[in-house]
């Protein structure tokens, strides 16, 4: 940190980043109403994670280099959900709608 700046600051880093998100699961195991699911999902920005100020203040690397490689950050995430299902709305064949709890 240079200046007494913080790491976590807002103006360290590149608030408006784009990126490309890949995404996958399936379904595992369950019954009429719980259910398990996993997947995984890839995301890959496609700006610098830091802004000018972030550069300048030195960030992740605390010392000045003579060139400068934009940070384009990759997350994996893996994913696993339970869904639990405690209502459905059920409908006669004379039209009229109802929620039927578990």
């Amino acid at each position: 940190m240079r200046g007494g700046a913080t790491v976590m600051g807002d103006n360290n880093f590149n608030m408006n980043n784009q990126g490309l998100v890949l995404g996958f699961g399936s379904y595992i195991v369950g019954s009429e109403n719980f259910g398990i699911t996993s997947g995984i999902r890839i995301t890959q920005y496609l700006g610098d994670l830091l802004s000018d100020e972030g550069r300048n203040n030195l960030l992740f690397s605390y010392k000045q280099y003579d060139s400068y490689k934009p940070y384009k950050a990759l997350f994996v995430e893996l994913i696993l959900e339970a869904n639990f299902d405690f209502a459905y709305m059920a409908k006669a064949s004379c039209g009229r709608k109802k929620i039927l709890f578990f």
